[in-house]
Protein backbone atom coordinates (compact mmCIF):
# COMPACT_ATOMS: atom_id res chain seq x y z
CA UNK A 1 0.00 0.00 0.00
CA UNK A 2 2.76 2.68 0.89
CA UNK A 3 6.55 2.04 0.35
CA UNK A 4 8.85 4.76 0.83
CA UNK A 5 12.80 3.94 0.60
CA UNK A 6 15.62 6.08 0.95
CA UNK A 7 13.11 8.58 0.64
CA UNK A 8 14.04 12.75 1.24
CA UNK A 9 12.23 15.68 0.96
CA UNK A 10 12.97 19.23 0.81
CA UNK A 11 12.73 23.08 0.15
CA UNK A 12 15.49 24.99 -1.81
CA UNK A 13 19.03 24.15 0.18
CA UNK A 14 17.42 22.94 3.28
CA UNK A 15 16.51 18.54 3.37
CA UNK A 16 13.32 18.53 5.91
CA UNK A 17 13.73 14.64 5.48
CA UNK A 18 16.59 12.37 4.47
CA UNK A 19 17.14 8.48 3.91
CA UNK A 20 13.50 8.13 5.51
CA UNK A 21 11.97 4.26 4.60
CA UNK A 22 8.49 3.64 5.59
CA UNK A 23 6.35 0.62 4.28
CA UNK A 24 2.81 0.04 5.64
CA UNK A 25 0.56 -2.73 4.44
CA UNK A 26 -3.09 -2.66 4.52
CA UNK A 27 -4.99 -1.89 7.38
CA UNK A 28 -1.41 -1.60 9.51
CA UNK A 29 -1.52 1.51 11.65
CA UNK A 30 2.27 3.29 12.72
CA UNK A 31 2.77 6.66 14.84
CA UNK A 32 5.22 8.89 13.29
CA UNK A 33 6.70 10.83 16.43
CA UNK A 34 8.65 13.78 16.10
CA UNK A 35 9.29 17.46 17.41
CA UNK A 36 7.91 20.55 15.62
CA UNK A 37 10.12 20.80 12.40
CA UNK A 38 11.03 17.00 12.14
CA UNK A 39 9.17 16.87 8.91
CA UNK A 40 5.94 14.98 10.30
CA UNK A 41 3.85 17.52 8.65
CA UNK A 42 5.78 17.38 5.69
CA UNK A 43 5.97 13.63 5.39
CA UNK A 44 1.63 14.21 5.22
CA UNK A 45 1.85 16.65 2.89
CA UNK A 46 3.44 15.07 0.45
CA UNK A 47 1.66 11.30 1.12
CA UNK A 48 -1.60 13.16 0.95
CA UNK A 49 -0.91 14.59 -2.51
CA UNK A 50 -0.26 18.08 -1.29
CA UNK A 51 3.30 17.79 -1.94
CA UNK A 52 4.52 18.46 -5.17
CA UNK A 53 0.64 18.79 -6.66
CA UNK A 54 0.28 22.25 -4.62
CA UNK A 55 3.37 23.14 -3.39
CA UNK A 56 7.22 22.37 -4.48
CA UNK A 57 9.42 20.70 -3.00
CA UNK A 58 12.96 19.08 -3.90
CA UNK A 59 12.01 15.26 -3.94
CA UNK A 60 14.18 11.52 -4.22
CA UNK A 61 13.51 7.83 -3.70
CA UNK A 62 11.51 4.87 -4.63
CA UNK A 63 7.67 5.77 -3.79
CA UNK A 64 4.88 4.12 -3.47
CA UNK A 65 1.55 5.59 -2.56
CA UNK A 66 -1.90 4.78 -2.65
CA UNK A 67 -4.40 7.03 -4.64
CA UNK A 68 -7.19 7.52 -2.21
CA UNK A 69 -5.66 9.14 0.89
CA UNK A 70 -7.61 11.30 2.98
CA UNK A 71 -5.45 13.88 5.95
CA UNK A 72 -7.22 15.22 9.14
CA UNK A 73 -5.21 18.14 10.56
CA UNK A 74 -4.99 19.34 13.79
CA UNK A 75 -7.05 22.77 12.86
CA UNK A 76 -9.96 20.99 11.55
CA UNK A 77 -11.77 25.04 11.17
CA UNK A 78 -9.26 25.47 7.69
CA UNK A 79 -10.82 21.70 6.29
CA UNK A 80 -14.49 23.01 6.61
CA UNK A 81 -16.03 23.83 3.13
CA UNK A 82 -18.89 24.04 4.17
CA UNK A 83 -21.01 26.39 6.93
CA UNK A 84 -23.29 23.52 7.88
CA UNK A 85 -22.88 20.15 9.37
CA UNK A 86 -24.95 18.75 6.96
CA UNK A 87 -23.31 20.61 3.74
CA UNK A 88 -19.82 19.00 5.10
CA UNK A 89 -21.47 15.64 4.92
CA UNK A 90 -22.91 15.79 1.63
CA UNK A 91 -26.03 15.48 3.11
CA UNK A 92 -25.36 11.79 4.51
CA UNK A 93 -26.78 11.48 8.00
CA UNK A 94 -24.18 9.43 9.34
CA UNK A 95 -26.33 7.80 11.83
CA UNK A 96 -23.35 4.80 12.72
CA UNK A 97 -21.26 7.44 13.29
CA UNK A 98 -23.41 9.21 16.03
CA UNK A 99 -23.18 12.87 14.84
CA UNK A 100 -27.10 13.35 14.02
CA UNK A 101 -27.60 15.53 16.88
CA UNK A 102 -24.88 17.97 14.80
CA UNK A 103 -26.51 17.43 11.49
CA UNK A 104 -27.80 20.91 11.47
CA UNK A 105 -25.55 23.26 12.85
CA UNK A 106 -23.30 26.15 11.56
CA UNK A 107 -19.51 23.75 11.47
CA UNK A 108 -17.85 27.05 13.55
CA UNK A 109 -20.59 26.84 16.12
CA UNK A 110 -19.08 23.38 17.28
CA UNK A 111 -16.69 22.55 20.09
CA UNK A 112 -13.17 21.80 18.90
CA UNK A 113 -13.84 18.07 19.79
CA UNK A 114 -17.10 18.11 17.76
CA UNK A 115 -15.25 20.24 14.67
CA UNK A 116 -12.87 17.46 14.59
CA UNK A 117 -15.51 14.72 14.75
CA UNK A 118 -17.02 16.00 12.00
CA UNK A 119 -14.01 16.54 10.02
CA UNK A 120 -12.67 12.72 10.59
CA UNK A 121 -16.52 11.39 9.49
CA UNK A 122 -16.11 13.59 6.36
CA UNK A 123 -12.58 11.95 5.72
CA UNK A 124 -14.15 8.83 6.16
CA UNK A 125 -17.16 9.05 4.20
CA UNK A 126 -14.42 8.76 1.27
CA UNK A 127 -13.78 5.19 2.04
CA UNK A 128 -10.32 6.01 1.87
CA UNK A 129 -7.22 3.51 2.00
CA UNK A 130 -4.91 5.36 4.22
CA UNK A 131 -6.18 7.63 6.85
CA UNK A 132 -3.61 10.71 7.71
CA UNK A 133 -3.95 12.27 11.31
CA UNK A 134 -1.50 15.63 11.56
CA UNK A 135 -1.53 16.26 15.27
CA UNK A 136 -5.16 15.64 15.03
CA UNK A 137 -6.08 16.36 19.05
CA UNK A 138 -3.68 19.23 19.19
CA UNK A 139 -6.86 21.99 19.83
CA UNK A 140 -8.90 19.42 22.23
CA UNK A 141 -8.71 19.50 25.93
CA UNK A 142 -8.04 16.38 27.65
CA UNK A 143 -11.42 14.94 27.35
CA UNK A 144 -11.91 15.49 23.92
CA UNK A 145 -8.44 14.07 22.99
CA UNK A 146 -9.55 10.85 24.87
CA UNK A 147 -12.83 10.66 22.92
CA UNK A 148 -11.15 10.74 19.13
CA UNK A 149 -8.48 8.79 20.32
CA UNK A 150 -11.29 5.96 20.94
CA UNK A 151 -13.13 6.69 17.93
CA UNK A 152 -9.92 5.95 16.15
CA UNK A 153 -9.53 2.59 17.78
CA UNK A 154 -12.80 1.57 16.45
CA UNK A 155 -11.89 2.04 12.55
CA UNK A 156 -11.74 -0.63 10.81
CA UNK A 157 -11.02 0.04 7.22
CA UNK A 158 -8.23 2.13 6.22
CA UNK A 159 -4.33 2.27 7.06
CA UNK A 160 -3.58 4.96 9.27
CA UNK A 161 -0.02 6.98 9.79
CA UNK A 162 -1.27 9.47 12.85
CA UNK A 163 1.98 11.90 13.12
CA UNK A 164 2.42 13.30 16.54
CA UNK A 165 4.84 15.05 18.77
CA UNK A 166 4.07 13.02 22.01
CA UNK A 167 4.27 8.83 21.90
CA UNK A 168 0.37 8.66 23.03
CA UNK A 169 0.93 4.87 22.98
CA UNK A 170 -1.88 3.66 20.63
CA UNK A 171 -3.10 0.25 21.12
CA UNK A 172 -2.59 -1.74 17.89
CA UNK A 173 0.09 1.49 16.65
CA UNK A 174 3.85 0.57 15.60
CA UNK A 175 6.43 3.73 16.23
CA UNK A 176 8.53 5.49 13.79
CA UNK A 177 11.15 8.10 15.13
CA UNK A 178 11.88 11.72 13.35
CA UNK A 179 14.41 12.71 15.92
CA UNK A 180 17.25 13.13 14.19
CA UNK A 181 18.40 9.92 13.07
CA UNK A 182 17.02 7.05 10.55
CA UNK A 183 13.71 6.10 11.31
CA UNK A 184 12.72 2.88 12.77
CA UNK A 185 11.77 0.06 10.59
CA UNK A 186 8.07 -0.47 10.89
CA UNK A 187 7.35 -4.12 12.25
CA UNK A 188 4.87 -6.21 9.99
CA UNK A 189 1.85 -6.39 11.96
CA UNK A 190 -1.78 -6.81 10.65
CA UNK A 191 -4.11 -4.96 13.05
CA UNK A 192 -7.31 -7.15 13.29
CA UNK A 193 -10.93 -5.17 12.40
CA UNK A 194 -13.27 -4.41 15.14
CA UNK A 195 -16.56 -4.68 13.84
CA UNK A 196 -18.20 -1.35 12.44
CA UNK A 197 -17.43 2.15 12.62
CA UNK A 198 -19.14 3.65 15.43
CA UNK A 199 -18.64 6.89 16.53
Amino acid sequence: MICLESFSIGFGKRTVLNNFSLRLGKKERVMVIGNNGSGKTTLAFFLAGVIPNFISARVSGNVNISENVSLVMQNPSTQFISMTVQEELAGIKCGKFGVGHLFHKNVFELSEGEKQKINLVSNLLSNPDLLLLDEPIELLDPMEAKRFTGLISKISGPSIIWLDKADLKLRGFGKISLGGSKAKSFPKKRVSQIGKTVL
